[in-house]
């Protein structure tokens, strides 16, 4: 059963109604990712790229399942910019907050709601790597969840390399659990089922 996390009451009616709609737009991006790897394995020419040769697919497919049914209690998603954030960086769409006595919370910031993209604008206008897999609301959610330590539960590395595909090629292992090839993955596995080769 999917399971959701919880909206802080410092979100207003809209931005309850966009996050709840953005939740299960998560849902959607990340069981169509599970969904091509449990098909076809890991010779999915899209698994391929992101996660190499040598991609650990049941560490991705552990991961997915996790991101779809684990535990969400005691997690908050909030829109008070709690911390003075958003406000300090205006072109943030969130941030997970540090403090060790609210680990499992994220602020949602304004910009949120007016940058980020739904489901129905991958291969649109722009291609995925031109807008960037975070620039869909959806995916974005998925990256905010493994900033939660109950939610990431230390296995996902968080770095920022250069050239993902060269990375996925020459260390799937660590690909298979890098926040930035998982998030590049959902929306390039999204984008190859809405057009074929994708966009």
């Amino acid at each position: 059963t999917p399971t959701f996390p919880t909206i802080h009451s410092s979100c207003n009616a809209t931005e309850r109604r966009k996050l709840e709609y953005m939740f299960k737009e998560s849902l959607e991006v990340v069981a169509k990712g599970r969904n091509h790897i449990l098909n076809e394995g890991n010779n999915y020419e899209v698994f391929k790229r992101w996660f190499g040769e040598d991609g650990d697919m049941f560490v991705v497919l552990g991961i997915f399942d996790y991101v779809l049914q684990g535990n969400k209690d005691g997690i908050l998603f909030r829109c008070d910019d709690a911390d003075g954030s958003c406000a300090k960086n205006p072109t943030w769409g969130g941030h997970h907050r540090t403090d060790p006595k609210y680990e499992n919370e994220t602020v949602i910031c304004e910009n949120f709601y007016r940058s980020r993209k739904t489901l129905l604008d991958i291969c649109g206008s722009n291609t995925i790597s031109e807008d960037g897999p975070a620039n869909y609301a959806s995916v974005d959610l998925v990256h905010r969840y493994f900033h939660v330590p109950s939610m990431s539960r230390g296995i996902v590395i968080e770095e920022d390399y250069d050239d993902l595909e060269e990375f996925a090629q020459n260390n799937g292992t660590y690909a298979s659990r890098n926040v930035d090839n998982l998030l590049h993955y959902l929306a390039d596995s999204y984008g190859h089922d809405i057009q074929e080769g994708g966009c």
